[in-house]
């Protein structure tokens, strides 16, 4: 009885219109964290107020234009740096204007699939009943304080863009609708990108009303497309600036953007503690393999920098120098972990790093496999012993993995052999302390191969990650080479000198150059990672500050974005 009252329960509160309760907590969040930039604006720069400035620069035809599509309001984090790069970027005579979505889209990147237990509710409204009545108000409000241009989606929809959209798509099956294209731009790409992140899954498989929101994501592209063709007629900026750089609606207007011609910077938050990360062309994810090797491979670490790193490197196994981290434990020892997992020490270990499943998916090109899982099926039958750390970020990430790979491991090897130990994301044992011992570790796409190479800890690449083809990685190419590379394994136990030295240059480059140290910024538990806390425009005045002025000038110039520090 006492089971039944207890589904039955549960059943009633998943009924419940759970979306005001989520509403007003996402405006009390706004309220708590965002910075109001009245009082700092007040304070003017040099004996000239803040409007004298922004409207000298904004009547100035011949200034630089920038376009910062923040188009999420409610979006915390993206919402803070876009009005601290737009207030940089002012007080340098740039001219800046902003983006917002006012409920326009039938479906973004701020809708998740826990948000919609009922999906016909999303699928007949899509946000624009919860979720859109406070972004749009948040971001709005939050910026209006500059006085600066804000452009909203709505300004440049018309009448007939629906029929328009519908007719073009109507008779396109759905494997075909993948690949579609809409103004000679990959609306379905961006569209399954969006659509996998609103499920928190690296494919739509079994997934119920999962082509339907896919269609609503198509649509949602094809209306990005449309705004962001009229746009420019309206604001003919040089450089875009976009969160992140991919799903709906910030990927579109990055693809739109290049295909005019114009240039694109992207950002995300570093690892580091008040530090960012800023890419030209794409996101990150993907410029941080395809950057040109001199900027990091130019010779030797002295001792001070090569000393820097590795007491950073330490420093991660707690996360304590970042506000970014997925800790799962705060010590332990490789011995102490194999004696709890039941391991026989004397035994050479693997480790192996999974990813989270649609994180992977959607963020990094397959290389040797099609996917994750088709990796961890091949990689559970050959070695003496094998630790699988799960990633922790499965549970703790922004938004947790409906997809989970332990799931998978329980249904395609119901019976794991003992020297194969499977460490679930929730459990805390440090991963760190997993992997110092191993003789070598298997990863798919985590960054966390630039930081394992970098202590000397050799590592196999299966997937798309930022250490493949660099040099100090052995890299997978297919199925068959995977096999015959881990047929070879343990190898030797550190990696040869040379190569961990060129690993330390890369992680180097990554953690502290890639990652650029900027003021004005508190770091704080949770999401957003930070709060803007600046008490004068003189904290961000040419001059102020070498970063700030470098990233202002590259933003410009398209030169690369590293730390002067």
């Amino acid at each position: 009885m006492a089971s039944l009252l207890r589904r039955r329960a549960i059943d009633f509160a998943k009924r419940l219109p759970l979306q005001p309760l989520r509403v007003a907590r996402l405006k009390r969040k706004a309220h708590d964290v965002l910075f109001d930039w009245s009082a700092t604006l007040e304070k003017g720069l040099d004996g000239e107020s803040w409007n004298t400035i922004h409207t000298r620069t904004v009547a100035n035809d011949k200034a630089p234009r920038v376009l910062i599509a923040t188009s999420v309001g409610g979006h915390l984090a993206a919402l803070q740096f876009d009005s601290y790069l737009a207030v940089a970027l002012t007080l340098r005579g740039v001219r800046v204007a902003f983006l917002l979505c006012d409920a326009a889209l039938p479906a973004c990147m701020a809708a998740q699939h826990d948000w919609y237990p009922n999906r016909d509710r999303f699928l007949n409204d899509g946000s624009r009943k919860d979720i859109c009545q406070a972004c749009f108000p948040i971001g709005d409000a939050f910026l209006r304080p500059l006085g600066l241009p804000v452009y909203r989606f709505s300004q440049f929809a018309e009448p007939g863009d629906r029929p328009k959209i519908a007719r073009e798509t109507a008779g396109i099956g759905s494997g075909a609708a993948r690949s579609f294209q809409f103004r000679d731009l990959p609306v379905g790409e961006h569209a399954l990108a969006g659509t996998l992140r609103f499920f928190a899954r690296a494919d739509l498989e079994g997934v119920a009303k999962g082509e339907e929101v896919f269609w609503r994501y198509l649509e949602a592209g094809c209306q990005t497309a449309l705004t962001a063709e009229r746009l420019s007629q309206a604001f003919d900026y040089d450089v875009l600036i976009a969160h992140h750089g991919i799903y709906i609606p910030q990927g579109l207007w990055v693809a739109a953007t290049r295909q005019n011609g114009r240039r694109v910077v992207t950002w995300n938050p570093g690892y580091k503690k008040n530090s960012f990360i800023l890419s030209h062309g794409d996101s990150y994810h993907h410029t941080m393999i395809t950057e040109d090797v001199a900027l990091w491979d130019g010779g030797p670490l002295d001792s001070g920098r090569e000393a820097a790193l590795m007491a950073y490197l330490e420093k991660r196994r707690t996360g304590e120098s970042d506000w970014i981290s997925f800790g799962s434990g705060a010590g332990g020892t490789f011995a102490g972990c194999l004696e709890k997992l039941g391991l026989d020490p004397e035994k050479p270990t693997i480790g192996m790093l999974t990813s989270v499943t649609w994180d992977a998916q959607l963020h990094y090109e397959s290389n040797a496999f099609s996917d994750q899982l088709q990796w961890v099926d091949a990689s559970l039958d050959a070695f003496v012993n094998l630790i699988v750390r799960i990633h922790p970020a499965e549970l703790t990430g922004n938004i947790p993995s409906q997809q989970k790979i332990a799931d998978h491991i329980a249904a395609h090897f119901p019976a794991l052999p003992p020297h194969i130990a499977v460490i679930h994301p929730e459990n805390p044992m440090n991963t760190y302390a997993l992997m110092e011992g191993c003789d070598s570790v298997l990863i798919y796409s985590t960054k966390m191969g630039v930081e394992l190479t970098a202590r000397g800890i050799p590592v196999i690449v299966a997937g798309e990650a930022w250490i493949r083809d660099k040099g100090f990685s052995t890299d997978a190419r297919s199925p068959e080479h995977y096999r015959q590379i881990v047929a070879g394994l343990p190898g030797g136990r550190r990696l040869e000198p040379e190569k961990q030295a060129r690993a330390q240059r890369y992680a180097h480059h990554f953690f502290f150059r890639r990652m650029v140290p900027l003021p004005g910024f508190t770091p704080r538990p949770g999401f957003p990672p930070y709060t803007l806390s600046i008490d004068g425009l003189e904290a961000m005045a040419p001059g102020s500050d070498a970063n700030l002025d470098m990233a202002a000038r590259n933003i410009l110039t398209g030169e690369p974005f590293l730390s002067t520090v």
